[in-house]
């Protein structure tokens, strides 16, 4: 009889300790899961911001490059615009009227993140290349109170989304090409030495 509850007693106490190796390397496990998704997600998060680059085929084949500056070229097939930390509610209308002529490069104001860069043609013969503005993430329906302001050599369009209610384009603007495009624009005859200026 004894016999038995030391042997019962012994199971109990080694399911014990096994249960509790179990649970710690279950933790162990969790903790290291959480752990790297939040270093994974810090790390996009840090990384999200307005960036301009040119895809495979526009590097290899076409001879586009993009450059922050007109007089001394540096060549990049990827740019990348400072960002704000906060942004709070602003308007057009209260955006600088040479906000495309100020400076090149980053140039973020109040509440507004301002870019200028130009795509250059150094091939040996006219191209077409395709201008867009994606979003790749949009956080609480905000890419409704946005407003991307694009000034292509001078030339003002203001892109918002279409209105919820009336599946219209907000008046003076020009409507997102869906819910991840902002715009997309083709450029042709782009002749060899051409160079087209960009302020987003």
């Amino acid at each position: 009889m004894s016999k038995q509850k030391i042997n019962k007693s012994a199971k109990e106490t080694v399911k014990k300790k096994n249960f509790k190796k179990a649970l710690k390397l279950s933790i162990v496990l969790v903790l290291f899961f959480l752990i790297n998704l939040y270093i994974i997600l810090s790390f996009m998060y840090q990384e999200k911001s307005f960036t301009v680059y040119l895809e495979h085929e526009d590097k290899i084949e076409r001879n586009l490059i993009i450059h922050e500056t007109k007089d001394n070229k540096r060549y990049n097939f990827y740019l990348k615009a400072d960002i704000l930390e906060e942004l709070s509610t602003t308007s057009l209308a209260w955006l600088p009227e040479n906000l495309h002529t100020e400076a090149e490069g980053s140039h973020n104001g109040n509440n507004y993140i301002a870019y200028t860069f130009y795509a250059e043609n150094i091939g040996q013969e006219p191209i077409t290349y395709n201008a867009e503005i994606i979003l790749d993430d949009v956080i609480r329906n905000m890419d409704e109170a946005l407003r991307v302001v694009v000034f292509r050599n001078d030339e003002k369009v203001v892109y918002a989304k279409k209105s919820s209610e009336t599946g219209l384009p907000e008046e003076g603007t020009k409507a997102f090409v869906n819910d991840e495009i902002i715009m997309s624009e083709k450029i042709e005859n782009f002749e060899v030495g051409d160079v087209d200026k960009y302020t987003v």
